[in-house]
């Protein structure tokens, strides 16, 4: 999937159909990012689903299609163990929807290029969910990382964000560890730290997720009991 992308150094590039952003890439320092906004298939996961050092481009920190909705799940259904970093929010029955999983006839996402060239790459995706809550999501990629914010606008209790975290292939393994607002992820080939910068009172954990369309990763969740607004740094590292 990689060999279509084509990253422009210190640019974000956004890939269209018709009027309607469907992709973003974003390329800065050595950092590479592939985000869906619009997914135009039914295997693709709204959110950042690609991740990469150029350093160890052929070992991405996660990539697609390893985690994407598998052939026997109905595209007008939600896929609960979608996995891309992003949101969680809950539904009235208490369930929990990741953005990852929803199907692109429930939503609508729109994107501001806040800053599209030069080191320091800013957009923002505002995504309203047809009879759910609406999410603004902030990324700054900068030749130091990554650094997300996701804010809520919703009538039910209950925010979280997740992201993949590699598990192993049966050649090499990841090893993660939650410390409080912190999640690292150490392979042989590179190193993930993530901070929550807000809230203070924020904790990772890992989940598993049960499906073979899940590939080599598990899930990664921040969560906090009332907070409507996360701020995370992402660093990876060779």
């Amino acid at each position: 999937m990689t060999e279509a992308w084509r990253f422009e150094a210190g640019q974000l590039v956004v890939e269209t159909q018709g009027d309607v952003a469907h992709r973003l890439l974003a390329a800065s320092g050595p950092y590479r990012l592939v985000a869906v906004l619009n997914p135009t298939r039914a295997d693709e996961s709204p959110g950042v689903v690609y991740l990469a050092h150029e350093e160890s481009a052929d070992f991405p920190a996660w990539q697609p299609p390893l985690f994407s909705r598998p052939a026997d799940v109905p595209a007008e259904m939600a896929y609960p163990d979608a996995l891309a970093l992003g949101p969680i929010y809950r539904e009235a029955d208490n369930s929990w929807l990741p953005l990852a999983g929803l199907p692109s006839t429930w939503f609508d996402a729109t994107l501001e290029v806040l800053q599209g060239r030069g080191e320091s790459l800013r957009w923002a995706v505002e995504t309203k969910v047809y009879g759910g809550p609406s999410l603004t999501e902030t990324f700054c990629l900068t030749p130091g990382g990554l650094q997300y914010s996701c804010s809520l606008r919703w009538t039910i209790p209950g925010f979280r964000v997740q992201l993949p975290a590699f598990a192993t292939d049966g050649q090499r393994t990841g090893l993660p560890q939650c410390r409080g607002t912190t999640f690292c992820l150490q392979t042989s080939a590179w190193l993930l730290v993530v901070e929550c910068l807000e809230p203070e009172d924020a904790n990772w954990d890992l989940e598993a997720v049960s499906t073979a369309a899940t590939g080599h990763y598990a899930r990664v969740v921040l969560q906090s009991r009332s907070t409507v607004h996360y701020r995370l740094q992402l660093q990876l590292t060779c």
